[in-house]
């Protein structure tokens, strides 16, 4: 069970750093190919108006929270032997502290 959390704190700081990353420094050298690439697949497989969702903190932190979940599911799945993937929970979780920091941000800003 403690290993759990763990994995659930781990997972929500990777997205929330993953969402950070590529919307607000996307433009930069080491984030940008990577962006860029990332939209393109977005934009091969599900159409245009999806690979917008690299554009907004909020939207991106729920599927950053996608991958985290994947790839700490399998580092717990071959380190540890446990199957954690707990995507929509984590997601949400995500989401909602995404929301209420640019919230506070954008207040604090005027």
């Amino acid at each position: 069970m403690f290993n759990f959390f763990i994995s659930l704190i781990i997972s929500i700081m990777l997205a929330f750093g993953m969402a950070i990353a590529l919307v607000e420094e996307g433009d930069q050298f080491p984030i940008r190919p990577w962006r860029l690439r990332i939209q393109l697949v977005i934009r091969k497989l599900f159409g245009r108006k999806w690979s917008r969702v690299l554009k907004c903190v909020t939207c991106a932190s729920m599927w950053t929270a996608l991958v985290a979940d994947g790839v700490l599911c399998l580092v717990n799945l071959v380190f540890f032997g446990t199957f954690y993937f707990f995507w929509p929970f984590s997601g949400f979780i995500v989401l909602g502290i995404t929301f209420v920091i640019i919230e506070l941000l954008n207040s604090l800003d005027q």
